[in-house]
C-alpha cells in the first residue's frame, strides 16, 4: 500500500506543476482562468466549460489522447483518482494513475 501524496513529486518537474495546478485548481484551463477574472470566457475550444473534469475526462478535442494514455489504468479514471490517486493501491500503480504523460501529451499547456 502506498500514500498516494508520498508520490505528488514524481515524474518531470513540468508534470508536476502540471498536475498540482490542476488538482489545486489554479492552471491555466479556461475556467480556471475565468474565475480570477483573467479571460472572458471559461469555454473550451470545443464549445464545452473547460474545467479539470472536462480536460481530463470529457473533451472531444483530447478523445485520441485520452484512450491511449487512460484507458490502461487500474482503476476508473475518475477525476478524484487521476488528482489524487488511490490509497490502496502501489506506489507504480498510483504512478499509471496519475495521468502526467496525458497532462503533456495533452499540449494544452504549451
Amino acid at each position: 500500500m502506498s500514500n498516494p501524496k508520498s508520490i505528488f513529486s514524481f515524474g518531470s518537474r513540468r508534470a508536476q506543476i502540471l498536475h498540482t495546478r490542476l488538482r489545486l485548481e489554479c492552471s491555466s484551463l479556461n475556467f480556471d482562468l475565468h474565475r480570477r477574472s483573467i479571460v472572458d470566457s471559461p469555454l473550451c475550444s470545443c464549445g464545452w466549460v473547460e474545467t479539470v473534469d472536462h480536460f481530463l475526462l470529457h473533451c472531444p478535442l483530447l478523445a485520441d489522447i485520452r484512450l491511449r494514455f487512460l484507458s490502461d489504468m487500474p482503476c476508473p479514471p475518475f477525476l478524484q483518482n487521476l488528482l489524487i490517486g488511490i490509497e490502496n493501491l502501489s506506489t507504480d500503480q498510483n504512478k499509471v494513475i496519475f495521468s502526467q504523460d496525458y497532462i503533456i501529451a495533452s499540449k494544452r499547456f504549451g
